[in-house]
């Protein structure tokens, strides 16, 4: 029988992200314990951590603000993992999502939008948002959008202390000053709500004049959001799930793990904030829309082209000229996308998937995902939704 670990949580519960990880925790400790946990409430600094020593704990998870707080848990001599990425290296290994990919999925998004000015909006003092803005940057450069965008720059703006007052406030004056349409990738959900409240009361149109995508799908936030806010699901659950794995491996067998353990987030769920095609041409558009609504209905370029009694030659040429793809490669993308979303969110066999995706083998399915995605599809689902 398994060694029932004791494991301290010194992990808030105030936000969606938090939570989740909180699932992953236990998940893991069902499946390989169970384990004996000591859940503090406070979060980050709040919590002296001289109080776990009376409880004795093997491992530590943690999400820790501060450098005079990770020193604190490090004298403790506890095999510990920071969860929360917000302080510089002091010896404790740290688990957290993939920044770079985050933004990354997110600018994608905005491209299949067809949209090509694109702005960060960031918070003052956090060091995720810093991060993130960087990733935003860094992204951008490898997309190659500032060789294909010479004339173009991305926006910046650092929400400070946000006040309400019957003035127009900094954020509203700087999203008038936009050109129009924009993409805008914002640090967090709680951020990208602001942004989106503070275009509505600027009579800015969101999604037609400014899209906004957030990051942490958050589903009290997107629901209070109108209209709804798209979302990088950065998959806070498998962060945690790994996070309890790699600990377990840290107290049974003391093996050394790496200073940072990044992880890839889960994908982008489109919501109103970002419903648009900012393509001028009417006919395209609607080209465009008839794509993305059959692409799972094994629509071929001959089909395409033959619904709008247009040439193949014609009909590549615009819809790689509005979205930067051709439509077999964006008819392949929203079918890997949908296969990610029900291998995450059901148990349907692969046979159901690949045919609810498009395809007409599961064969086919099986290798195309994993030239995409760099794992099975079996990989996947294991990765996105551990066992509870």
């Amino acid at each position: 029988m398994n060694r029932r670990l004791r494991v301290a949580l010194l992990i808030e519960t105030t936000c969606s992200y938090s939570r989740q990880l909180l699932e992953g925790v236990t998940a893991y400790g069902r499946d390989h314990g169970p384990w004996i946990f000591y859940h503090l409430e406070q979060p980050g600094d709040g919590t002296n951590p001289q109080r776990l020593r009376r409880w004795s704990p093997d491992g530590i998870l943690a999400r820790i603000a501060s450098v005079a707080r990770a020193r604190q848990i490090k004298d403790l001599k506890i095999p510990t993992i920071d969860l929360l990425d917000e302080t510089p290296y002091v010896g404790i290994p740290q688990v957290v999502a993939d920044h770079r990919a985050i933004m990354g999925q997110a600018i994608d998004h905005l491209f299949m939008c067809g949209l090509q000015q694109l702005a960060y909006v960031g918070d003052r003092g956090t060091r995720f948002s810093e991060m993130r803005r960087q990733a935003f940057h860094d992204q951008l450069a490898s997309l190659g959008w500032h060789a294909r965008f010479p004339r173009q720059r991305p926006y910046e703006f650092t929400l400070r202390d946000h006040r309400f007052s019957g003035r127009s406030t900094r954020l509203a004056q700087w999203l008038r000053s936009l050109p129009k349409p924009i993409g805008v990738v914002v640090c967090n959900d709680a951020r990208g709500s602001l942004v989106v409240r503070e275009c509505s009361e600027a009579g800015i149109r969101v999604p037609d004049e400014v899209a906004v995508i957030g990051v942490d799908d958050d589903p009290l936030v997107w629901r209070l959001t109108e209209p709804s806010l798209s979302s990088v699901d950065p998959n806070a659950r498998h962060v945690g799930y790994t996070a309890a794995e790699l600990l377990h491996g840290l107290v049974e067998r003391r093996v050394r793990l790496p200073r940072l353990t990044e992880l890839a987030p889960a994908r982008v769920i489109g919501r109103q904030s970002t419903d648009v095609l900012a393509i001028t041409d009417a006919k395209v558009v609607e080209v465009v829309r008839y794509l993305r609504e059959h692409a799972c209905n094994r629509l071929t370029v001959k089909k395409l082209s033959r619904t709008f009694s247009i040439s193949r030659r014609t009909a590549e040429r615009w819809v790689d000229g509005a979205i930067g793809l051709s439509p077999s490669e964006e008819i392949e993308r929203i079918r890997h996308e949908r296969v990610k979303a029900l291998l995450a969110s059901t148990d349907m066999p692969l046979s159901q998937i690949a045919d609810r995706a498009g395809y007409s083998y599961v064969e086919s399915m099986c290798r195309s995902f994993k030239n995409r995605a760099g794992v099975t599809p079996g990989g996947y689902r294991r990765a996105t939704r551990p066992r509870v």
